[in-house]
């Protein structure tokens, strides 16, 4: 089976914040930066924000608050392995827990 999701569905349309260079000597020397890698920052305000990088040079790094795949219909090929019902603790949760019960909110 094939499963299609929209940007909408998926990781947002983008057109966030436009990506901005960054020295590189703001970051720990044995970070190897990469295209795509998700680095953790806060705001102004100290919350926790994500950060893909979307270049590097030697000099510099640019970021981007853009998910790589936002704006990107993503396609995925799915085979249905088992069907089981859901327990009581899932249907009172409204989603599925994996398969050791275990799940984080």
């Amino acid at each position: 089976m094939t499963v299609a999701v929209s940007p909408e569905d998926g990781y947002g349309l983008g057109g966030g914040t436009p990506p901005v260079a960054v020295n590189r000597d703001a970051i720990a020397e044995d970070v190897e930066l990469f295209e795509g890698l998700m680095l953790a920052a806060e705001d102004e305000d100290g919350e926790p924000m994500a950060l893909w990088v979307t270049e590097v040079t030697e000099e510099s790094f640019s970021v981007s608050t853009d998910h790589p795949f936002a704006g990107m219909e993503l396609h995925y090929e799915v085979q249905l392995t088992d069907v089981r019902d859901a327990t009581a603790e899932e249907v009172s949760h409204g989603h599925p827990h994996g398969l050791d019960g275990t799940h984080s909110h």
